[in-house]
Formats: structure tokens, C-alpha cells, sequence
């Protein structure tokens, strides 16, 4: 299924207007809005205006509100009106659809549940004018609010049937049970990184930690050129299944015994001293997954996540394919529309479009949002650290990169490709 493209939207149900005068559409209004449907879900109706209000919304935020930034936005991205339309369009299908399932599935959300998080969220702000300062930061009413809970309610509820009836999903401490073996003898490790041909000053090193005059941390903060690590005295953490570290630092690591420092170990990183800073053997059956060490269970609830979601996805698949999906073609009188021959001609457009594609591709990943419904739950949470801060926080939690992360297990220790397999 694809991404939808806007991340900082959040789209409730939806639809199509008509075509035109010619078939007895009325004119736009001030919004843009002409009615009409933009799909049905075994006849229920997604309306189109509320496709144009996502689209408006997101040409504000962007600043692309002249046709002139519109069409040069849509050509850089290879993006179209229509395909920009559908990308927005399939995660509302996707909602109604999870809608009728979980109705058949005797799955509801009383509203006074949704109203405890409505609650909860506002008690963290001083007025109702600035609730709905956060409201309009993020593009949203407190209605919309109220239905991107009911989703995610009802996409939890749908989650949990799923792994009573079917066993295709699992919990973090069933997975850790299962999966016991991979984490015994797990090594944590600290290291000290140095350029690639200073040898010399990586043996002055280690010779002054083995005599004892240097302590390794201390060696780590002060000479490692790895400054993500270097700034937590060398601390790497645990190694696989948890950090995929490069061989030659697996290899190293494994031979030493918790304490132990090794020698000096070249890889295409550079040149590092390594030490075991413990070996962990979990406990046979622990009562609860929280009875281990927190890096553990970060690594196991992401496995779980990324099962749950998969078993999810194949559901919602088979779902969709067993309703009556029709999709109404854009109309011409959507505010959004323009003649995209004025901004990237024909020769331009084959000469450009692996490229284009590539960019597509990167900016749906950049801007993805996670399919279908968003995490509202998850919103309560973010949105209440500050209105001001409300729209970062959103974004955040619909999946913006750690950076920190990423840029400290680069170089260092060595994760492979730079992948720190943390949740």
C-alpha cells in the first residue's frame, strides 16, 4: 500500500464531487469546496471536500498556495494533482474499511472513552483559546481530534481480536520466550575509536589502561573519534540480536570475557580498543518482560510492533478485497487542479522521471505519515508537552529519524550501514 504524503495531516472520512456545471455540480464556494463523492466503501461515501481541505491545509503549511509554487512543487516531486489526490484518498478508504470490520467484529469506542482523552488532553492547557491553538497548529478540529482517536481505538481493538483468534500477532513477553536462545551470552561493550593509521597513539593507549594508569573510560572520553560514544565513556551497548555491530568488532567482542579489554582491532572505521563491559544471560521464564534490562525490551517491543503491524496490514489487505471499492475520478473544479504542461513538458518529463521517481520515493518517505489511522492515542501524549511545541511533536511521533542515533552508530563500534536496531 503507499504512504500518505502528508504528514502533518490528519485525515478523517472523506469523498467526490461532480464534474462540472455541465453535469449540475454547483460552483465552488469560498473553500473550494463543490461536494460530491471522491469514493464509497460498499456504498458508504467518502466525501470529496474533505480531500480539498487536506490538500489546502497542506499547500498552507508548505507555502505553495500560488498556482505557480503548486505546479513547480507537484513537478519537482513528480507528483500530479490526481496522484496527489489518491495518495490522500487510499488511507480514508482504509479507515472505512477498518470501520465496517470492526462494526461486524462487535468492536466499539464508547464516546466516553474518547471523551477521557479529549479531557486529558485539554487539561494541559491554560484556556480553551490555547487548546485550540494546538488544535490549529497541527491542522485539526476538536471534531477531527475526536475521530482520529476513534480510529486508533478501534485499530487497537481490531489488534487485539486479531491475536486472540488467530495467534498471527504476538506480545513482547511471548516474543522474548520465544525467541529466549538469541539472548543468552549477549555482550554489552564500551570502545575507543582511532583514526585509521595512528596506531602508535591507539597502543600508547592501551598499554596505559592495561598498566593501570588510565582508566578506560576516561581514555574513551578523552581520545575516542567517535564522539556519539565518546561522550558516554565508550558505551556501544549490547551487541546482536540488539545492535548489528561489523564483524570484525563482533569477532573481537566475543572472545572477551566481562571485564576484559582486548587489543587493538582494525576495521574500515578506523582502529578500536574494545572492553565487555558485561555478559548477560536473561532469566529461563521471567513473570514480565519489565524484568529485563531496558534495551531489551526496547529491541523486543519493536519486533513486536513490526510483527503486529505486518499481521495488521495483510488483515486490512484481505479486508479490502472482500468490499466493493469505488473510486470516482477527480474532478476538474477542485481548487488543487492545474495544467501541469506549464511546468514540466513532455521531453523534460521522460528525461527526468527516474530521477523524479526517486524523489517521489524520498519525499513520501520524509513526509510518511503511518498508513490508515493515525495514532491519535499517541497524539494525546505528544500534544501535551506545550502548544507551542505541538505540531514538532506530532511530527515526531509519526516517525521523524533520531539523528543522534543514527550519526553515533555510524562510525563507530560500527553498526552496520550505520542501522542501530534500537525501538
Amino acid at each position: 500500500m503507499k504512504s500518505t504524503i502528508l504528514k502533518t495531516i490528519v485525515a478523517g472520512s472523506l469523498a467526490v464531487m461532480c464534474l462540472g456545471v455541465a453535469t449540475g455540480c454547483s460552483s465552488t464556494d469560498d473553500k473550494g469546496h463543490t461536494g460530491g463523492v471522491a469514493a464509497t466503501v460498499n456504498g458508504v461515501e467518502i466525501p470529496e471536500d474533505k480531500v480539498t481541505d487536506r490538500v489546502q491545509l497542506y499547500r498552507e503549511q508548505q507555502d505553495v498556495t500560488s498556482e505557480k509554487a503548486w505546479g513547480e512543487w507537484l513537478a519537482e516531486y513528480s507528483y500530479t494533482p490526481q496522484t496527489v489526490r489518491e495518495e490522500l484518498l487510499d488511507p480514508l478508504i482504509e479507515q472505512e474499511v477498518l470501520r465496517q470490520e470492526a462494526s461486524e467484529m462487535g468492536i466499539a469506542v464508547e464516546e466516553s472513552e474518547i471523551d477521557g482523552y479529549v479531557q486529558k488532553m485539554r487539561d494541559n492547557y491554560e484556556s480553551d483559546e490555547a487548546w485550540q491553538e494546538a488544535l490549529d497548529q497541527v491542522g485539526m478540529t476538536v471534531e477531527e481530534y475526536r475521530e482520529n482517536i476513534d480510529i486508533a481505538l478501534l485499530k487497537r481493538g481490531v489488534q487485539e481480536k486479531l491475536a486472540e483468534e488467530s495467534g498471527g500477532m504476538t506480545d513482547a513477553l511471548g516474543y522474548f520466550n520465544e525467541h529466549a536462545s538469541e539472548f543468552q551470552n549477549l555482550r554489552r561493550s564500551s570502545h575507543i575509536l582511532f583514526e585509521e593509521g595512528d596506531e602508535a597513539t591507539a597502543q600508547d593507549v592501551l598499554n596505559r589502561i592495561n598498566s593501570g594508569e588510565l582508566s578506560f573510560e576516561d581514555a574513551a572520553s578523552q581520545y575516542s573519534t567517535d564522539s556519539g560514544t565518546a561522550a558516554k565513556q565508550g558505551d556501544v551497548g549490547y551487541g546482536a540480536p540488539i545492535n548489528s555491530l561489523i564483524t570484525e568488532y563482533t569477532d573481537a567482542l566475543a572472545t572477551l570475557n566481562e571485564g576484559q579489554v582486548s587489543g587493538l582491532v582494525p576495521s574500515q572505521y578506523g582502529i578500536h580498543i574494545i572492553k565487555c563491559t558485561e555478559v548477560y544471560n536473561p532469566p529461563a521464564s521471567p513473570a514480565s518482560i519489565d524484568e529485563l534490562p531496558s534495551e531489551i525490551v526496547e529491541y523486543v517491543n519493536t519486533q513486536v510492533d513490526n510483527a503486529n503491524t505486518s499481521a495488521y496490514d495483510e488483515w486490512m489487505q484481505a479486508s479490502r478485497d472482500e468490499r466493493e471499492i469505488v473510486i470516482n475520478d477527480m474532478p476538474e473544479n477542485v481548487p488543487y487542479n492545474l495544467d501541469m504542461s506549464k511546468y514540466q513538458d513532455e521531453e523534460t518529463t521522460n528525461a527526468e522521471n527516474a530521477e523524479g521517481t526517486e524523489q517521489q520515493e524520498e519525499f513520501v518517505e520524509e513526509l510518511g505519515a503511518e498508513e490508515g489511522a493515525v495514532d491519535a492515542v499517541t497524539q494525546v501524549d505528544e500534544l501535551a508537552q506545550g502548544a507551542e511545541e505541538g505540531a514538532q511533536h506530532i511530527e515526531e511521533a509519526q516517525g521523524a529519524e533520531n539523528t543522534e542515533n543514527t550519526e553515533s552508530a555510524e562510525g563507530t563500534a560500527g553498526t552496520a550501514g550505520g542501522d542501530n536496531a534500537q525501538g
